[in-house]
């Protein structure tokens, strides 16, 4: 078995989990519990903002506070709680070893700071300059 045929395959096994677990929070999206992260912010959203987005609006009222909670809690049921299996997250499951490869190669660029780079340029500089001074310096005498 070739290494692509390997890839290729465990590629396909891990798309298939995602979109699997995708589909069984979708089918409990109705009946779950949000976490109480979320419902602090809907109540803090509902508590300071009179009226709701349109696109939110349409999911229930937005006249009194209890109904602007139920409408956001409505919208994240039907629109914005769907999790979808994604490509990407799944090539990231079967070769984390690229992505990582990719950000060690663009690592040295992103470890020195500006001013870190800003000072080795002056040093180089300097040391440049005052080695080509030297020179001249010694072909005078």
């Amino acid at each position: 078995m070739s290494i692509a045929h390997h890839l290729s395959t465990l590629f396909v096994e891990k798309l298939d989990k995602r979109q699997c677990d995708a589909a069984e929070w979708n089918a409990s999206l109705k009946s779950r519990t949000p976490k109480w992260s979320q419902r602090v912010a809907w109540d803090t959203y509902a508590f300071f903002h009179r009226s709701l987005p349109e696109d939110i609006d349409r999911y229930g009222g937005s006249h009194s506070f209890k109904e602007r909670r139920q409408t956001l809690e409505e919208e994240w049921r039907r629109r914005s709680g769907i999790k979808r299996g994604s490509v990407v997250w799944a090539l990231n499951d079967v070769m984390t070893g690229f992505w990582a490869g990719g950000m060690c190669r663009e690592e040295p660029k992103l470890r020195l700071s500006r001013p870190l780079q800003g000072f080795w340029r002056y040093s180089a500089t300097h040391v440049a300059i005052t080695h080509q001074g030297f020179d001249q310096f010694q072909q005078r005498r």
